[in-house]
C-alpha cells in the first residue's frame, strides 16, 4: 500500500501537462516580450545609424576625412580613393564580351563608336554557358592590391569602392534595372561551405549584398558548390574543365525559386571556366540568361 502510494506520487511529479496541438510551433520565448523589445531596438537601432550615415557623411568628411587605401592621402569617404589613385588603375574599357579579356583598341571593331567584340580568338571554339562578361579592371598593379585588401582583410573602404564600379559594370551588360516582366537577381561565385568556415566569412557573398543594397536587386543564394575542388590557378584550360564539372548545384523549391535572368558577380575572372559551370548548373533549372560581373580580370590566360 505504501510503495503504490509512491510510485503514484512519482509519476505526479515527473508527468508535465500536455502542449496543445494548436500552440505555437516554437517554446513560448518566441513571443515572449522582452525577446519582442530587443527585436524593436535592434531594428530601430540599424535604422537610426542608417539615416544617420546618410546624413551626416559629409559633414564627417569635412571634421574628420577618410584616407586613400593605396597612398593613404586624405580623402572623402563617400569617394574611397584619391583622384590620383582612380585615375592610374587599369580600367578595362575595350575586350571581349564572352570571356572579358580587355582588348587593345586597335584590334576592337569600332563601328558607331562600340568598343567591345562579341568573340576574341581565344573564344573561338568554347561552348560558353553564360552570356556576356564584364570586369572592372585587370588584376594587376594596385587594382590588384584593393581587390586582395577586401578579400583577406575585409577593408570596409576598399569593398565601397569596388561595389560602386561592379554597379557601374551593370550597364555594360546592358542590364534593364526596372525590368518587371523579366525578374533579374544577383548571385555570388559561391565557395565550398568549409572554406567559408575556415575564413570565417564569403568575400563574394558581401559585395553581391552591398551590390543588392546600391542597385535595389534581390539576391539569389540557391547555388552551392557541392564538393570540395583543386585551386584553378595550378591546372591547365583542359584541367579546369574538368575540375570543375558538375560541382555546383542549384537548390530549388517552392519557396526557393530562381528568376529568368541572373547576374553571376566574381572577384577574379581567370578564364571564365567556374563563371561557365556556375551557368550550366543554373541553366538546368531553367534560367534564361546568366551574365558574369567581376572585380577583376587576369591577364595570365587569353589571347596573344
Amino acid at each position: 500500500m505504501w510503495r503504490n502510494s509512491r510510485r503514484s506520487a512519482r509519476r505526479g511529479r515527473s508527468s508535465s501537462p500536455s502542449v496543445s496541438p494548436s500552440g505555437p510551433p516554437f517554446p513560448g520565448c518566441l513571443t515572449s516580450p522582452v525577446l519582442r523589445w530587443l527585436v524593436r531596438l535592434q531594428i530601430a537601432r540599424l535604422f537610426t545609424a542608417e539615416v544617420a550615415t546618410a546624413t551626416w557623411e559629409g559633414l564627417l568628411d569635412n571634421l574628420a576625412p577618410g584616407s586613400c587605401p593605396i597612398c593613404g592621402a586624405a580623402c572623402s569617404a563617400r569617394d574611397g580613393l584619391c583622384a590620383d589613385c582612380s585615375a592610374g588603375l587599369p580600367w578595362i574599357e575595350a575586350g571581349c564580351r564572352r570571356c572579358g579579356f580587355p582588348l587593345a583598341a586597335n584590334r576592337v571593331d569600332e563601328q558607331g563608336g562600340e568598343r567591345w567584340v562579341d568573340s576574341c580568338g581565344a573564344c573561338l571554339g568554347t561552348k560558353w554557358k553564360h552570356d556576356r562578361v564584364a570586369a572592372v579592371a585587370a588584376y594587376e598593379g594596385e587594382w590588384r592590391r584593393l581587390v586582395l585588401l577586401h578579400k583577406f582583410h575585409a577593408h570596409a573602404v576598399a569593398r565601397r569602392f569596388l561595389v560602386r564600379q561592379l554597379a557601374r559594370m551593370l550597364e555594360r551588360l546592358e542590364v534593364d534595372l526596372d525590368a518587371d516582366s523579366s525578374p533579374i537577381a544577383l548571385a555570388a561565385v559561391p565557395q565550398h561551405p568549409f572554406k567559408t568556415l575556415v575564413r570565417g566569412r564569403d568575400p563574394c557573398a558581401e559585395i553581391v549584398e552591398e551590390l543588392a543594397a546600391l542597385t535595389k536587386l534581390p539576391v539569389c543564394r540557391a547555388l552551392r558548390k557541392r564538393r570540395w575542388t583543386r585551386a584553378q590557378a595550378s591546372l591547365s584550360r583542359s584541367d579546369r574543365r574538368r575540375n570543375l564539372r558538375g560541382s555546383f548545384r542549384v537548390r530549388v523549391s517552392r519557396r526557393r525559386r530562381v528568376p529568368s535572368h541572373l547576374v553571376l558577380v566574381d572577384d577574379v575572372l581567370t578564364t571564365g571556366t567556374t563563371a561557365s559551370e556556375c551557368a550550366r548548373a543554373l541553366l538546368a533549372v531553367g534560367v534564361e540568361r546568366v551574365d558574369v560581373v567581376a572585380l577583376a580580370r587576369a591577364l595570365d590566360d587569353g589571347p596573344r
